[in-house]
Parts: C-alpha cells; structure tokens; sequence
C-alpha cells in the first residue's frame, strides 16, 4: 500500500510541476503579447512584394500596415497610424479615451505626453500643438485634439539594434496615432 501511495505521489508531483511550468510559460505569453502585441515578422517600405504575394505563400494569414509619417521634432518619436489589423497584433491598449477616426485627432502614448510637458495634466479633448518633421515635405506645426492616451509600448519595440534601416529617419513605431485621413504633410 505504502508503495502505491508513493508511486502515485511521485506521478501528481511530476504532473503538478509539469502543469505549473507549463501555467507560467503562457502566462508569460500572455504578458508579452500585452506589452509588444503578436508581430511575427515585419517588412521595411518592400514595394516589390504585394500583401497578396505574402498572402499566397501560405506564411502569413493576416497582414497589417505601420505607417510612419512623420518625426516630433528634437525627440526620437514618430507619428503615424495603424490599420486594423496591425493595430489588432500591435494590441495598442489605451489608457483612456479611444483611438483617433477623423481628421485633426491623436491618440499619444503616455510617457510622450510626459515628454511634451512634464508639468501639465493632459485631458481627453486638450489641444497638442506639435513640432513635426515630415519624411517627405517641409517642417510644420500641426495642432490635434487629445482623444486617446495609449499605454507605453513603443520604446519596448525599438527596432535600432536590430535591423539595419536604409532610412536613417525611421528607428521605431509611431508613438503618436493619427488618423488614416489627416492630410498629408
């Protein structure tokens, strides 16, 4: 009996040890995903390769776009949108507020509110007055109305040290979410 007891205490060790394991891998999963989304793999400005090419290749099943439009002038940050399926593997969370849909709206993760003015308590429906370089046009200033403020995820998506970019200008996701729409620079 005592031999038994042992034998079957010894298997639920293994499998509690094995399930516990198991529980924290995909809670870490689970983690990973809420801070830098499900990007599986990303191509820079390839216009040689059509979304259906991609698609017909039976790698991917989803595609999504990352627009870059422009740099906040004296900061390495970046604006732009996102479509809906890169916003969806991007899981861009917000803190408050919603994302932009019109023209003249924007969506700004935290710590670049932060950055933009260390004193002030942003509100959904401020006005942000920026300094923007474009990538392609003249330097301007643009003002947006504040509707979203987006948790920190961009500095976690840094892509400096790992790919080699052609295009110096361009080293991160945008931090600051406009809308499709907004006219071009």
């Amino acid at each position: 009996l005592s031999l038994v007891l042992g034998i079957f205490l010894a298997i639920f060790l293994v499998i509690s040890i094995f399930l516990a394991a198991q529980g924290f891998l995909l809670a870490k999963v689970v983690e990973t995903e809420k801070e830098v989304g499900r990007l599986d793999s990303f191509l820079l400005d390839e216009s040689t390769v059509s979304d259906q090419q991609l698609l017909d290749s039976g790698l991917y099943t989803q595609i999504g776009h990352v627009t870059v439009t422009a740099a906040l002038e004296g900061y390495d940050t970046y604006l732009g949108w996102y479509d809906e399926n890169a916003a969806e593997h991007m899981n861009r969370s917000l803190l408050e507020g919603g994302l932009p849909k019109n023209p003249g709206e924007i969506a700004i993760e935290q710590g670049t509110l932060l950055v933009l003015d260390l004193e002030r308590d942003w509100q959904i429906g401020d006005t942000v007055e920026l300094n923007l370089t474009p990538i392609n046009g003249a330097p301007e200033i643009r003002s947006f109305k504040l509707v979203g403020i987006l948790v920190d995820q961009v500095d976690k998506l840094d892509l400096s040290d790992r790919v080699h970019f052609s295009k110096e200008f361009i080293r991160k996701f945008p931090a600051l979410l406009i809308s499709r729409d907004e006219p071009v620079f």
